[in-house]
């Protein structure tokens, strides 16, 4: 679903590598094999349409062979400060790539400073909280 959003609406993919290493994921090798050989096994031991499940995790695999072919990034060393840095690199790139713009107001719309002040503080404010603003009003404005 990731992989087709990206090409049907443009989204982006930033693929983050933690604890496997990208070209494992790309030859489906190494420690990333292992542990999708268990996943798949457990799968098919607990399904009663082991074809159909089949079916999807070959699908998976197409689609994390491709995804990892795009880049990405992948955490170096196995510290906590080494942790905490690749989650704030992701950070930083996920924020270059959304452009918070501020809402630019019309000249002489009566009473609406406020409101455009208390949203472009809103989309100013950096908190650990997930957000979502609603915008109502006429169609075509």
């Amino acid at each position: 679903m990731i992989l087709e959003n990206k090409k049907n609406r443009g989204h982006a993919i930033l693929p983050a590598f933690y604890y496997v290493d990208s070209s494992d994921v790309k030859e489906q090798s190494g420690s990333f094999s292992i542990a999708f050989a268990r996943h798949e096994k457990k799968l098919l031991e607990n399904s009663e349409d082991g074809q159909a499940w089949a079916k999807r995790i070959e699908g998976w695999m197409k689609a994390l062979k491709e995804v990892s072919s795009l880049g990405g990034m992948t955490l170096q060393g196995q510290t906590e400060r080494n942790k905490t840095q690749f989650i704030e690199k992701i950070i930083k790139v996920i924020e270059e790539k959304i452009n918070h713009s501020v809402v630019c107001i019309a000249p002489y719309l009566i009473g609406i400073d406020s409101r455009a002040k208390d949203l472009n503080l809103w989309l100013k404010n950096r908190t650990d909280t997930v957000s979502v603003a609603e915008v109502c009003g006429m169609g075509g404005i």
